[in-house]
């Protein structure tokens, strides 16, 4: 590798000493500007349209700080020499030699701008290795490397950039976000820069995502061999350029620059050129990328798939074929050892589901949103994986397997009520016509007045700060919403508006929803008070008998639990009111609805009643195993210290009431909505 990096930066410090001259800031003539004049006369490139953006180069380049601050003109970054005649431009005879550009235009942004002092020298923001959180063993210099090159920063040491892996063959490119004729930063590139999809520190140091790939097609990849396609910008266009099949990983052959030995560990977050691309690589024109409409309603397909892996409480070492078999499906039995309470002696089918998967709605410029938005199981995913077997006919043991998850920040799951476990029939999940629900249509086929750019872009993009995609504002703690940043909700919630009765923005605006989202606190902290009391939050085992005595808090078997009106024979297998089909998918139903509800924070926005229900459902199947509408005296129990013993699981006196007016609308209320 640096082999190709020590000739690129020679030929780029030959380009500077040649091109930039003493117009570079700092210098005494101004050149940058006067040496360019001949390119943009009209008999040259003055009316040149850039191929991405449409309008005239040379207009760009004006509007530029390039521009204004006289530091880079044309032959700055395209060289003096072309295959054009001389005379063509500065009058005279024929140039017995023509030239190409001395380097491509957009490899040259380096030239200046790693020189410390010059303009505006790369951050830790867009050169990881300039953040502080990278390495602690050697230190970095943009135009040498590392000063300790036999003692790089470990895979523990790194973080994430803009300008990533630079100087290999899978650098970013300025171009994926920058104009280079016009460079100004637009307030959408601070907006997004802060954002969860461009903010370095947003979630993306934990895993080295651009590793966590499958060479396989993504419709037969399972969750944890796919995470490139969402965490990584080159993951996600490799796969929408592939026809949503390519999630290969990407970058393991990089090294770290300058001649280091060590897997490059920087890591990208979601660039420009996610979402924007002209069809040739390149972003800033900000034209919207190409999505291919799979699904059978004109919208986006989300596969969910899954494969066995034994749970959290049992080592996968104890299964001889556990970790060797990488097609996933079982030949030998497979028994496991422990002595995890009454999982003994039980066997491990290696189950594996594919091509399944979720067609969602067409929601126009929306469906690049519900790609990495629409979850990655659901609650068909359970019940299929609950009726299948493995190549050895052996069922799908509750005893042994982890969790069936959604993932984070699935809302067009909440939207569309895709993802949810529901404990009764679809229908009673269905909207019911006297209570409006119009969320799923705003933004298509300008229902309201709302335009055609979808639910998810129309919410989540018509604040002045677009590219931020909230259209609130928290406070520091992210507990309260400050303000509402959007217009849009006050084109069907104002007075007379088709969503007035649900919700009056006229008049209650942010103190009323902030109503709304403190109570959808209150009732889910008593919905995972208690999961984790009955250890049914996440385990790997979805029958043990734990599940109804008390899980990590309370190993009473359910005597403290039964002497407060709440029965707990039926969560017990061996009582035979349940199948252990039921009692299983039920239980792996609650891990699926705690990790979806726990991880959409605008989920009382997305889809207000649907989460209601899944939420008073899943606590009444909680607190006994059988749904009885006693949700009101659950949430009342969780105060009680002799059964919740941990404090973060217990409710005040004014969670519970939150909870309580949130889910019922009052004590005595009962399931929302009706059945």
């Amino acid at each position: 590798m640096q082999s190709r990096i020590q000739p690129l930066m020679l030929t780029l410090l030959a380009l500077f000493l040649a091109a930039c001259g003493s117009g570079i800031s700092g210098g005494n003539s101004p050149e940058a500007v006067s040496s360019s004049s001949g390119c943009i006369t009209a008999s040259c490139h003055g009316a040149l349209a850039s191929k991405v953006t449409g309008r005239p180069i040379a207009s760009e380049w004006r509007a530029s700080t390039h521009f204004a601050a006289n530091v880079a003109g044309c032959r700055t970054c395209h060289g003096h020499s072309h295959q054009n005649s001389c005379q063509n431009c500065h009058g005279g005879g024929t140039s017995s030699s023509t030239q190409v550009d001395q380097v491509a235009a957009e490899e040259s942004c380096l030239v200046c701008h790693v020189r410390p002092g010059l303009l505006k020298g790369l951050d830790g923001k867009h050169q990881p290795e300039l953040n502080g959180l990278y390495g602690t063993t050697s230190t970095f210099s943009l135009t040498q490397g590392w000063n300790n090159s036999t003692n790089p920063p470990t895979a523990a040491n790194t973080t994430a950039g803009w300008m990533v892996l630079t100087g290999t063959s899978h650098e970013s490119k300025c171009i994926w976000c920058h104009n280079p004729h016009d460079n100004r930063v637009l307030p959408q590139h601070g907006q997004w820069a802060e954002s969860g999809h461009g903010n370095p520190a947003a979630g993306y140091t934990r895993s080295d995502m651009k590793f966590r790939g499958s060479p396989g097609d993504f419709r037969t990849q399972v969750a944890g061999e796919s995470c490139v396609r969402c965490h990584t910008a080159t993951g996600f266009v490799n796969w929408v350029e592939s026809g949503m099949t390519d999630v290969s990983a990407w970058g393991k052959d990089t090294l770290i620059r300058f001649g280091s030995s060590t897997t490059a560990k920087a890591k990208q977050t979601l660039y420009c050129n996610v979402c924007h691309d002209n069809g040739k690589g390149k972003a800033y024109g900000y034209n919207l990328r190409s999505i291919p409409a799979q699904g059978a309603n004109g919208g986006v397909r989300v596969y969910m798939n899954y494969s066995a892996v034994p749970g959290t409480l049992i080592s996968s070492s104890s299964f001889t074929n556990a970790t060797t078999n990488s097609a996933k499906t079982s030949i030998v039995p497979q028994v496991n050892p422990a002595t995890d309470r009454n999982s003994v002696g039980q066997t491990f089918a290696r189950i594996k589901v594919v091509n399944n998967f979720v067609d969602f709605p067409n929601v126009g410029i929306s469906d690049r949103c519900v790609l990495c938005h629409g979850g990655r199981a659901n609650k068909e995913l359970i019940r299929l994986v609950a009726n299948s077997t493995d190549a050895s006919g052996n069922a799908f043991n509750f005893r042994l397997n982890g969790r069936i998850g959604t993932h984070d920040f699935a809302g067009a799951g909440t939207m569309f009520r895709a993802l949810g476990f529901e404990f009764y029939s679809s229908f009673h999940y269905a909207q019911p016509g006297n209570i409006p629900y119009a969320h799923d249509q705003i933004g298509q086929a300008n229902f309201a007045g709302t335009g055609n750019r979808g639910p998810c872009v129309t919410c989540h993009m018509s604040s002045g700060k677009s590219h931020s995609y909230m259209p609130v504002t928290l406070d520091a703690t992210g507990a309260a919403i400050t303000s509402i940043d959007t217009a849009l909700c006050s084109t069907c919630h104002a007075s007379g508006g088709p969503g007035n009765s649900r919700f009056d923005g006229s008049v209650t605006g942010v103190n009323g929803i902030n109503v709304k989202k403190t109570g959808f606190a209150a009732a889910l902290k008593a919905f995972k008070a208690w999961a984790n009391m009955k250890g049914i939050n996440s385990t790997s085992n979805w029958l043990r008998s734990s599940t109804y005595t008390g899980g990590r808090n309370n190993r009473t078997n359910g005597t403290a639990l039964a002497a407060n009106g709440f029965s707990q024979t039926a969560c017990d297998p061996s009582s035979g009111i349940w199948s252990e089909y039921t009692l299983g998918t039920r239980n792996m139903g609650v891990g699926l609805n705690s990790d979806f509800l726990g991880n959409d924070p605008g989920a009382f926005v997305h889809n207000d009643l649907y989460v209601k229900r899944l939420l008073y459902d899943t606590i009444d199947w909680l607190d006994n195993c059988a749904m009885d509408n006693s949700v009101e005296s659950a949430i009342n129990l969780t105060s009680n210290t002799s059964i919740f013993l941990g404090s973060s699981d217990r409710l005040n006196a004014t969670e519970k009431s939150n909870a309580i007016k949130y889910l019922m609308g009052a004590p005595g209320g009962g399931r929302p909505g009706g059945m």
